[in-house]
């Protein structure tokens, strides 16, 4: 299920955007309505914001690829992470902190607390709320 991003948010955002920036006001109305949905991995976009968090672009696609090379170039399984000795994490780059949030991530789908189809479900105060809760 592909769920459309919620229109009242949208419209808000195109007429404030509109008001700002005359010439971006005259883009947006000769671009049509958006037309964007969410897409992708809930699981692997949270790992992936955690790895990004508070660093540079450069670093963190440096971090993220020595991260995910012992995974064949992609983000680790839940049970995989979990299983993820310490050492090899902070070798990666990850601080501590880091690697903690990326282990409760983990714990929460492998535990099923949080799963990708009941996230793409939801609306985005409830993932707010549930992802906050991790």
């Amino acid at each position: 299920m592909q769920q459309r991003l919620d229109p009242d948010v949208l419209e808000r955002a195109r007429r404030s955007l509109a008001r700002r920036d005359r010439r971006l006001g005259r883009m947006i109305r000769a671009a049509g309505p958006c037309t964007m949905a969410p897409r992708g991995d809930p699981y692997r976009e949270l790992l992936r914001a955690v790895v990004y968090q508070q660093l540079a672009g450069n670093a963190a696609r440096a971090i993220e690829r020595r991260f995910i090379a012992p995974y064949r170039g992609r983000y680790p399984k839940a049970s995989d992470l979990l299983a993820a000795r310490d050492a090899d994490l902070r070798a990666a780059g990850l601080s501590r902190q880091k690697i903690a949030a990326l282990r409760a991530v983990a714990e929460a789908f492998d535990s099923r607390t949080l799963d990708n189809r009941r996230l793409r479900r939801m609306d985005d105060d409830a993932v707010i709320e549930a992802v906050t809760q991790v």
